[in-house]
C-alpha cells in the first residue's frame, strides 16, 4: 500500500503483512486510486497539481515510474475519475477522466460556482462527488455550503447538484453501502443520500477554517460485518451501524486520514505514524 506526507513530500511503500516501509521523495499527496494494475497518485506540488501514474511491480523512478500523466491546476468503467483543487489564489476545480490506453485526459470545469470536486462514488453509469468551497491557498471563498453532484458518464453532463449539510464546506468522502443508499461524511457529520432524500447525524462540532479544510474525514463500507468505517476529527477512528446509526470509537487518537485494505483491514495515520491493528484484533 501507498501512504503519502506533507511539507517536504513523500510517498511510503508499505508491506501490509510484514510492516516493512521503503520511502521516495514526491510532491506531498493528497490521494490515490489504484485501476487495471496500476496506482493513479494525486500530488500537490506548488502551485499545481500533478497526476501520476504508477505500476507497483516496476522499480520507483520518479517521470518514470510514476510518470506524470497531468499537469493542471489543481474509477469508473474503463477510465479513472479524478477531482481537482485550482492553484494557490484561485477558486474552482475540474473533474478528470484518464484514459490510460490513449493518454489523453477528459476535462470539465467550473461544475460549481468556485469550488472544488472532492471525493468521487461511482455507481450504474452516474457519477458522485462531494465538492469543497476552498480553493487553492490564499483564495478567499466565496460559497458556504459544500455540494454533491450527480454526472451522467455516458452522456457527459451533470445531473443535479444538491447540498447534504448546509454550513459543512467540504465533502471529503463518499461511500456506497451494498445496494443501499450513497453515504457521506464530513469533519463532523454523516449523511446518507437515498430516494432523493438525505438523513443527516451531527457527532461532534467542528469550527471550519477560512482558508483550507480538505481532507477532513474518510468513510468506506466494509463487507465482512457490513458496517461503514471512517474518520473524523475530534471523534478519531470509529465504526458505524448503518442502521442504527450507533457510532463506536475504534481509537481516539487523532487520526488524519483512514484507508480499508481489499483484505478487509483498517489502516490509519496519527501523524508521521501508520497505524494497523492486527488481523485478529480487528472488529467484525
Amino acid at each position: 500500500m501507498i501512504t503519502g506526507g506533507t511539507g517536504t513530500g513523500a510517498a511510503a511503500l508499505a508491506d501490509p503483512n510484514t510492516s516493512e516501509a521503503r520511502s521516495h521523495r514526491i510532491s506531498e499527496l493528497m490521494g490515490a486510486v489504484s485501476f487495471r494494475g496500476k496506482i493513479y497518485l494525486g500530488a500537490r506540488r506548488y502551485p499545481r497539481a500533478r497526476i501520476y501514474e504508477y505500476d507497483p511491480s516496476r522499480e520507483w523512478r520518479l517521470g518514470v515510474n510514476p510518470k506524470e500523466v497531468r499537469n493542471g491546476d489543481a474509477v469508473l468503467g474503463d477510465r479513472p475519475a479524478i477531482g481537482t483543487v485550482n492553484k494557490s489564489g484561485y477558486l474552482g476545480g475540474q473533474l478528470l477522466f484518464h484514459n490510460p490506453r490513449t493518454g489523453r485526459t477528459e476535462i470539465h470545469d467550473k461544475l460549481i460556482k468556485d469550488q472544488s470536486i472532492m471525493s468521487p462514488a461511482y455507481r450504474n453509469a452516474v457519477l458522485y462527488a462531494g465538492t469543497s468551497v476552498y480553493g487553492g491557498y490564499g483564495a478567499a471563498e466565496t460559497q458556504t455550503d459544500a455540494r454533491l453532484i450527480a454526472w451522467d458518464v455516458e452522456k457527459g453532463r451533470k445531473l443535479w447538484e444538491k447540498t447534504p449539510v448546509p454550513g459543512e464546506r467540504t465533502v471529503p468522502s463518499l461511500s456506497f453501502y451494498r445496494q443501499g443508499g450513497l453515504w457521506g461524511a464530513t469533519a463532523g457529520v454523516v449523511f446518507r443520500y437515498d430516494h432523493c432524500r438525505f438523513a443527516i447525524r451531527r457527532y461532534t462540532p467542528y469550527n471550519w477554517p477560512q482558508d483550507g479544510g480538505y481532507a477532513l474525514a474518510d468513510l468506506a463500507f466494509r463487507k465482512r460485518g457490513g458496517h461503514l468505517y471512517g474518520s473524523m476529527p475530534g471523534v478519531g477512528l470509529y465504526r458505524l451501524d448503518p442502521r442504527t446509526w450507533k457510532m463506536t470509537v475504534i481509537t481516539d487518537r487523532p487520526v488524519y486520514r483512514m484507508a480499508l485494505h481489499p483484505d478487509g483491514r483498517l489502516f490509519a495515520n496519527d501523524g508521521a505514524e501508520l497505524l494497523a491493528p492486527p488481523r485478529a484484533a480487528e472488529p467484525a
